[in-house]
């Protein structure tokens, strides 16, 4: 059959069928937009993790250090992976000593680089910063607790750490979000971390206006510490 005669053949049965016709037409025209709405979705995600959340959140020009290499990075010789054996671990006992560290390094590079006022409290500062480090290790270690290889808990760590980041604060007011988003936000460490930081740096915030983020941070560290301890020791019984 000719090309030009196939055509005119299928213009006349869309004219005899004009229902199924335009269903037709209307599914193909939904699958087509649905088709481009998830690309975009994907696009607009994928564009929102690099430049905005990993930027905020990770740092575009930054560098982890680490006992091992990420995945992906090659399996290495046999040589390679004793050498990053002998490297000296880091143990739970030394987070205070990291943390502190950490805080100074933070606090001098934002004061004296930057020139963002400190009108807090030293000791009051590294407590915070001391409780907020160990409220993260303790979500860490109840994730932990609830997978069984290091790659589910890297993407454990992922999924909790997007949450976090959202209901902190820092994009969105808190007051402006619903009442069980504001809810939520009491068991966020980020959001806890982050008033007080607003308190030492830009309010001066007095002790007593801090006290209760200290303690949410704290019971936070306490709860889910002790958690990942009792499924620690059920999964080993």
């Amino acid at each position: 059959m000719p090309f030009v005669e196939a055509i005119w053949l299928a213009l006349a049965q869309i004219r005899v069928q004009k229902l199924k016709s335009f269903f037709t037409l209307l599914g193909v025209c939904i699958g087509v937009m649905f088709l481009i709405a998830v690309i975009s979705i994907v696009q607009g995600m994928s564009s929102y993790m690099e430049n905005d959340f990993a930027a905020k959140m990770l740092g575009v020009n930054t560098f982890t250090l680490r006992r091992f290499p990420w995945f992906g990075d090659g399996a290495g010789s046999e040589e390679e992976w004793r050498s990053w054996l002998r490297r000296p671990r880091i143990y739970h006992s030394d987070l205070p000593l990291v943390a502190s560290v950490q805080a100074t390094l933070y606090l001098l590079i934002v004061t004296l680089l930057y020139g963002v006022p400190f009108r807090g409290n030293l000791l009051v500062f590294y407590t915070a910063v001391l409780t907020f480090a160990e409220a993260c290790a303790g979500v860490g270690l109840f994730i932990s607790s609830l997978v069984r290889t290091q790659q589910q808990a890297f993407l454990g760590a992922f999924a909790v750490l997007l949450p976090f980041a959202l209901l902190s604060g820092f994009a969105t007011p808190i007051e402006n979000m619903p009442w069980w988003l504001q809810f939520l936000t009491t068991i966020n460490p980020l959001a806890h971390m982050l008033r007080l930081m607003q308190g030492l740096f830009l309010k001066g915030a007095s002790v007593a206006s801090l006290a209760q983020d200290l303690l949410r941070l704290l019971e936070i560290a306490l709860c889910t510490t002790a958690a990942a301890v009792l499924l620690f020791r059920r999964k080993a019984a």
